[in-house]
C-alpha cells in the first residue's frame, strides 16, 4: 500500500516489482503520475522506504549483497526532474542492520545494528550526527513524537517475549520513561501531545493501550476484539483504525477514544497487510484471500470501495483457503487447506511450514501456493505451536523445547489431511523457509517415512554452529527458545538439531541458499551437508545470488520452477515410474 507525505498527502511512495525488481516508485494524486525513484541495479532490490513529512525527500534502504546491511539513501521528490539525483542520506553514518526510521519536519532519527551493537543517531540541519542510544543488545528504533522531542524504543534486552518499552530525549538521549513489558506503535499525531499508542499482552493476547507519559495513564482499546490487535492514528489524533487478526483472517474497526465507540468496517474476508486512514477521511488499505489479490484500495464516505490505482491486468485468481483444525497434544492445531480447481483427492500435497518462529500464515493470495496447485498439488499450511494470533499460550508453547513440539503439531494436521482424503499419504511433499526449512530437516530425519521429498529453503540446519559463529541477534534468539545456551542445556540443542538424525533421512532433499545470508548463515548450513555427503544422502544444493530470501521476480520464478520440478521427480522415483509424476489437472484457467 502506498505511504504518503504527511504535510503533502498528495505526493505517495510504493514499492513494487513492475520492473522484475522491488523498487520504490512515486505516485503524485495531483495529476496521476508514477515515476520510479529508487535506481538499484543489483538483485537486492528495495524492501524499505519513506517519505519526509513535508514530501520533499524519499528515503530508501540500500541492500548491495542481500546481507540486511547496507546504508540509507535518499531523492528529491518529484524524482523526475534531471537534476534529482540519490544521495546518502546520512553521509557519516555507518552501515547496518536497519532497526527503525524517524523522519520528522526538522530531524531525523535512524536505528541501527553494527557489530558494535544497537545504537540510534539523530540528525538536524546545521548539527552534527549524534548517538543518543547505545546498547549491547537489540534495541528498535519505534517512534518520533510530532514535537520531535521523543523518540520511542522496543529494547528486547536477553529475552525477547518480554520488550521492554522506553521513552528518551531526542535532545542528548537522555531516560524520559518507561513503561511495563510491551512495544510501541506510534505517537499522537498532535505536537504536544505525547501520548503514545501501545501493544502488550493482556489476557494471553496482543491488545491495544493508549499511554501517557506524562500522566502515566494507560487506557485499554478494543479489549473486547478478538485476537491480536494493531491500530494506527487518524491523522488529526481523533480516533485509532484498529486491524483484529484471529485464526489467520483479519477485520477492520474505528474507534473513538472520547466516546469509547467502537465501530466495525466492512471489508473483504482475508488477511490485511495494512489499513490508514487519509487527511479527507477515506480509508486506504491492501490485503488478499488466497482466490484474489486486492491491491490497494479506498473506502470512501458513502461506503464505496474501489481500486486506488486502475490495472490493465492482475495475477489470475487462484483457489480458496478453508479451515482444517485438527486435534495436537497442546491444543486443536490450525491449518489452511487449498485443493487444485479440477483435482479429486486424495491428492500429492505439500504441507508447507512458516518461518519466524513466531510467524503464521494466513489467509492471503500467494503466487508461488497457485504455482504448486496448477500443478496439481493440494497446499497446507500448518500453524503450529509458537505461530502468531493465537494467544500468548500457543505462542510459548515451544519454549524449552523447540522444533520437536512444532513437528508434533505437524503430525497431527498430517493425520487429519489423509483422514479427510484431502491427501495422499503415499505422495507428501515437505516444504519451509527459515525456521520452516529448519523444520523440514528435523521432520526428515525424526519422521522419514512420512515424506516423499523435503524442499528446505535457507534453513537453520545445524543449531549448535549457528549459535557458535552467528550474530549476537541470533544467540539471543536461541537462547530465549532453547532456554539457555548450548553450554548449560546441552541436550535439549541435540535433541532438536537436525544434524542427529541425518542417518535416518530416506526422502530426496533439495535446499536452496543465499550467498549472503547473515540469518542462516552458510557455515551452518555446510556443516549440515557435509554430513548429508558422509551418508550418502540424495540431496540438491541450489545457491542463488542474495540473502535471506531474494526479490528478483525472475529468481522467484525460476526457484518455483525448482521446487514444483523437484517434487514432481521426487514422486514418480517413489512410485517406481507407475505413474506421472504428478496427476496433472492442469492451471485453473487452462
Amino acid at each position: 500500500m502506498p505511504m504518503w507525505a504527511a504535510d503533502a498527502p498528495q505526493r505517495c511512495i510504493y514499492i513494487t516489482t513492475t520492473n522484475g525488481v522491488h523498487q520504490v516508485h512515486a505516485l503524485d494524486l495531483d495529476n496521476g503520475a508514477h515515476h520510479q525513484v529508487s535506481n538499484t541495479d543489483t538483485p537486492v532490490g528495495v524492501g524499505r522506504a519513506a517519505i519526509s513529512p513535508d514530501g520533499r525527500w524519499v528515503w530508501w534502504f540500500a541492500d548491495t549483497d542481500g546481507s540486511e546491511t547496507g546504508i540509507w539513501m535518499r531523492r528529491p521528490y518529484p524524482p523526475w526532474l534531471a537534476c534529482s539525483m540519490a544521495e546518502p542520506a546520512v553521509p557519516g553514518l555507518p552501515a547496518g542492520y536497519p532497526t527503525g526510521l524517524a523522519l520528522g519536519r526538522r530531524s531525523a532519527a535512524i536505528g541501527l545494528t553494527t557489530r558494535a551493537g544497537a545504537a540510534v543517531w539523530v540528525t538536524q540541519p546545521g548539527e552534527s550526527l549524534k548517538v543518543v542510544h547505545a546498547g549491547r543488545y537489540g534495541a528498535r528504533l519505534v517512534a518520533m513524537s510530532a514535537d520531535e522531542t521523543l523518540l520511542a524504543l522496543t529494547q528486547s534486552g536477553t529475552d525477547g517475549r518480554s520488550p521492554a518499552l522506553s521513552l528518551i530525549n531526542a535532545a542528548d538521549g537522555t531516560l524520559a520513561a518507561t513503561s511495563r513489558h510491551g512495544g510501541a506503535l506510534a505517537f499522537s499525531p498532535i505536537p504536544g501531545d505525547q501520548r503514545l499508542l501501545v501493544v502488550r499482552h493482556r489476557r494471553g493476547w496482543r491488545k491495544l493501550l493508549i499511554w501517557d507519559p506524562v500522566t502515566s495513564d494507560e487506557i485499554p482499546v478494543g479489549d473486547d476484539l478478538p485476537g491480536d490487535l494493531t491500530a494506527t492514528w487518524y491523522p488529526d489524533g481523533r480516533m485509532l483504525l484498529i486491524i483484529g487478526r484471529h485464526r489467520a483472517r483479519s477485520t477492520l474497526h474505528r474507534y473513538d477514544p472520547e466516546t469509547e465507540q467502537l465501530t466495525s468496517i466492512d471489508v473483504p474476508r482475508g488477511n490485511l497487510g495494512a489499513a490508514q486512514a487519509r487527511p479527507d477521511d477515506t480509508i486506504w488499505y491492501s490485503g488478499s484471500s488466497g482466490a484474489a489479490s486486492w491491491n490497494a484500495r479506498v473506502l470512501t464516505h458513502d461506503g464505496a470501495d474501489r481500486p486506488l490505482v486502475s490495472q490493465q491486468s492482475g495475477p489470475p485468481a487462484s483457489e480458496p483457503l478453508r479451515d482444517l483444525f485438527a486435534v495436537g497434544p497442546g491444543g486443536p492445531v490450525h491449518a489452511l487447506v487449498a485443493t487444485p480447481a479440477l483435482g479429486k483427492g486424495p491428492c500429492p500435497t505439500v504441507f508447507a511450514l512458516h518461518g519466524g518462529p513466531r510467524g503464521t500464515d494466513v489467509d492471503r493470495y500467494s503466487p508461488e501456493r497457485a504455482a504448486w496447485l496448477d500443478a496439481g498439488f493440494a497446499v497446507i499450511h500448518v500453524n503450529y505451536r509458537g505461530s502468531l494470533g493465537y494467544g500468548t499460550t500457543w505462542r510459548d508453547a515451544i519454549i524449552g523445547r523447540p522444533g520437536l513440539t512444532e513437528l508434533e503439531d505437524l503430525t497431527a494436521v498430517w493425520q487429519a489431511a489423509v483422514a479427510d482424503g484431502t491427501a495422499d499419504p503415499t505422495r507428501c511433499v515437505l516444504t519451509g523457509q527459515s525456521w520452516g526449512g529448519y523444520l523440514t530437516l528435523l521432520a526428515l530425519g525424526t519422521q522419514p517415512t512420512r515424506w516423499a521429498a523435503g524442499i528446505a529453503d535457507v534453513p537453520l540446519a545445524d543449531l549448535c554452529v549457528a549459535y557458535q559463529h552467528g550474530s549476537t541477534q541470533l544467540r539471543v534468539f536461541l537462547a530465549e527458545l532453547f532456554d539457555g545456551t548450548p553450554e548449560q542445556v546441552a541436550d535439549r540443542y541435540r535433541q532438536a538439531c537436525p544434524t542427529a538424525y541425518v542417518a535416518h533421512i530416506r526422502a530426496p532433499l533439495l535446499v536452496l541458499a543465499g550467498d549472503n545470508d547473515s540469518r542462516c548463515q552458510p557455515r551452518q548450513l555446510d556443516s549440515f551437508l557435509s554430513r548429508l555427503s558422509i551418508h550418502g544422502k540424495a540431496h540438491q544444493i541450489y545457491r542463488f545470488a542474495g540473502g535471506h530470501s531474494t526479490a528478483a521476480a525472475a529468481e522467484r520464478q525460476r526457484q518455483t520452477a525448482l521446487r514444483i520440478h523437484f517434487a514432481r521427480q521426487a514422486l514418480s522415483r517413489a512410485d517406481g515410474g507407475k505413474r506421472p509424476p504428478v496427476d496433472y489437472w492442469g492451471p485453473r484457467h487452462g
